[in-house]
């Protein structure tokens, strides 16, 4: 399938609207009715790196930059790098508690 005018249109507008999410926050409705403004959780910030990443953009971790800076602290708390895919610590990939437990 050929991309057309109407993909590219559509692209852009997920791409403006998720950049106006990460910059000012997502608008919520409280119990009381009132609309108050959440930041962006992390599954926002996962969805723009998977976007830049299909895309093709990626960044390089230099030493004293942020995400350098970045780097380093996950390095220190256990993560591997092994080219641009960091390796999360074995703690991070191993279930919490027993999975069979039900809440009350």
């Amino acid at each position: 399938m050929k991309p057309n005018q109407n993909t590219f249109a559509m692209e852009k507008e997920v791409d403006r609207q998720l950049l106006k999410i990460l910059r000012d926050g997502v608008p919520k409705q409280g119990r009381d009715g009132e609309i108050y403004i959440q930041p962006a959780s992390p599954a926002y910030f996962l969805v723009a790196l998977r976007r830049l990443k299909d895309c093709g953009c990626v960044g390089v971790a230099k030493d004293g930059s942020p995400l350098g800076s970045l780097k380093e602290v996950l390095r220190e708390r256990g993560w591997k790098f092994s080219g641009l895919s960091p390796e999360p610590p074995e703690a991070i990939n191993e279930p919490v508690g027993d999975t069979n437990d039900t809440a009350p």
